[in-house]
């Protein structure tokens, strides 16, 4: 009771409240807790692209996030990374840990955050390994492209991550590690395949111009 009453100090009441997820969520039935969920936001970068699958390489896109300490090297990620011969990683990082980091393998490609090549990685791409934020995972779902996540220890990064792993459109760990990795790559048809087919768990589609509707017929009219 305590923790809602702080919660409602953050959140008081509202006419409508709208919130956006990359996966469905049993509204409260109470009218005045009650929330509208829409697909996510999506940028028009994202669903402008069109997926080439067309290589027979797979190619993985690792992002680690500048939000908080990984709680692994970069140093310690490539080298597992590199061991993975039969597959290309395109690692995204903030552009310090780069500058400390040695010459990679050649299965292994570096990029600073902000990269224009992100697009066409995601492009092409094969699987993600992130955290678990619900920006890139967001647009994984989206271009159904299957994920390794590895959340934080928020609420918010232990949910998506734990809807990941438990619809099978991925895997979901505390670190990168070769047998998760391995396990990884080579479900990558099948999670892509639980992505492709869900009809229940995932909210479709950019949601801009719903939400716009949405407000204009309630408060517009």
């Amino acid at each position: 009771a305590d923790e809602i009453a702080r919660l409602r100090l953050f959140f008081p009441k509202a006419a409508e409240r709208i919130a956006t997820s990359f996966f469905d969520v049993t509204p409260k039935n109470q009218p005045d807790e009650r929330v509208e969920m829409v697909p996510c936001v999506l940028k028009d970068d994202i669903t402008s692209l069109r997926r080439d699958t067309s290589r027979r390489t797979r190619s993985i896109l690792l992002y680690l996030s500048s939000q908080q300490p990984f709680g692994q090297s970069l140093n310690e990620i490539t080298e597992l990374c590199a061991a993975q011969k039969d597959t290309t990683f395109h690692l995204f990082a903030p552009g310090k840990t780069l500058e400390t980091l040695p010459a990679t393998a050649e299965n292994v490609h570096l990029y600073r955050h902000g990269d224009s090549s992100f697009y066409s990685v995601i492009q092409q791409c094969s699987g993600i390994v992130t955290t678990a934020g619900h920006t890139l995972l967001s647009e994984a779902m989206h271009l159904e492209i299957p994920v390794y996540a590895i959340p934080f220890a928020l609420y918010e990064q232990q949910m998506n991550a734990r809807v990941i792993a438990q619809n099978g459109f991925g895997i979901s760990h505390t670190s990168i590690d070769e047998p998760h990795l391995s396990e990884f790559i080579e479900g990558l048809p099948d999670f892509t395949t639980a992505i492709h087919q869900d009809r229940f768990a995932l909210l479709r589609g950019p949601s801009q111009q719903t939400i716009i509707q949405h407000l204009e017929q309630k408060f517009l009219r």
